[in-house]
This record gives structure tokens, C-alpha cells and sequence, in this order.
């Protein structure tokens, strides 16, 4: 079971950070990580540098070796992938 995420340097890691740090530990690059989470390859690589901001990671291994240390990441279990968000659509209650 996975650890809450500590607040290391005051800001917790979001779900999706989660994901990207969990599938980067798995060895899958950017473009890959994009792919199976319905990304661009920047936006991964935006959540890769906030995640290397709140942990105070040097680079991409160090991330995943915090997030294994601070047992965010645990060695065998999958990373958590949830499915991409629908935008949400206002109902029309108007009778007009």
C-alpha cells in the first residue's frame, strides 16, 4: 500500500504526478508515458520537472529513487493510472 504523499517541500504530489514518477520507475520514456496517458510529450515532461521540484530531485533516477525511499512507489505494484478526464457538460435544464 502506498504511503500519503509527504509534503517534503511543502507541496504534496498530485494523483497524476504519481502516475508519471510510477511509470518512469518502470523504465518507459516521455513519449511513452504520453502514449498511455493521453498526453503530449511536454506535458509529461512538465509533470517530471514538478515532480523534481517538490521532492528536491537532482534528475529523473533520483525521483524515482525518492519515490521508492519515501514509499510513495512501491517495488511490484502497479502505478496508479487513471483514465483520462472527459471535459464535463454543462446539462441544458432550460425549458425554453
Amino acid at each position: 500500500m502506498r504511503a500519503q504523499t509527504p509534503a517534503r517541500f511543502g507541496m504534496p504530489l498530485t494523483d497524476r504526478e504519481l502516475t508519471v514518477l510510477g511509470l518512469a520507475a518502470q523504465g518507459l520514456a516521455n513519449v511513452a508515458i504520453g502514449s498511455r496517458l493521453f498526453v503530449a510529450e511536454s506535458t509529461v515532461k512538465t509533470h517530471l520537472r514538478r515532480i523534481s521540484l517538490k521532492l528536491g530531485a537532482l534528475s529523473r533516477a533520483h525521483a524515482v529513487a525518492l519515490g521508492f525511499e519515501l514509499k510513495l512507489l512501491v517495488p511490484g505494484e502497479p502505478p496508479i493510472v487513471a483514465r483520462p478526464q472527459k471535459p464535463h457538460l454543462k446539462e441544458n435544464t432550460d425549458a425554453s
